[in-house]
């Protein structure tokens, strides 16, 4: 959506009527201010990870934006990915909760050791922001994730 927008602004007046600009335009800077917040989230949350001793790769998200547009605000995104080793996970989960983060899957430890083996993924919440964090401890499945969606 920001894309069109910006192509569709680029062609000028006259080619496109004014109220479809005008609702792209007004979708584009709410996209735009979701993309800056979800930038400064992650670099704190970047920032928290390293305090901690925990080795973290954010990817997708703003990174991918900058990568493959040069603008953040040119792709939507709705949460940060982080990648940590799985040796880390649950130090890291830890972290998020202590951050004010609730878990999404209500898993005890069993599970969430279970998990391990079948997943690649623990989803997190911040109730007082509404932050969603994907922490992730499997590169192939963050290359899948990528690729495919």
């Amino acid at each position: 959506m920001p894309l069109l927008h910006h192509h569709l602004h680029l062609l000028g007046a006259g080619h496109i009527p004014e109220p479809v600009l005008a609702e792209l335009a007004q979708a584009s800077h709410a996209n735009a201010q979701a993309s800056l917040f979800l930038t400064g989230e992650l670099l704190r949350l970047h920032d928290e990870f390293a305090a901690a001793g925990i080795p973290v790769i954010p990817y997708k998200g703003p990174l991918l934006a900058l990568a493959a547009y040069g603008n953040l605000a040119f792709r939507q995104m709705g949460d940060v990915d982080l990648l940590v080793q799985r040796n880390d996970i649950f130090a890291a989960c830890d972290l998020l909760l202590r951050l004010g983060f609730r878990r999404e899957q209500d898993l005890n430890t069993a599970q969430a050791r279970f998990c391990l083996s079948y997943a690649y993924t623990f989803d997190f919440l911040h109730s007082g922001t509404g932050l969603r964090v994907e922490l992730h401890w499997s590169p192939r499945a963050c290359i899948d994730c990528v690729v495919f969606g």
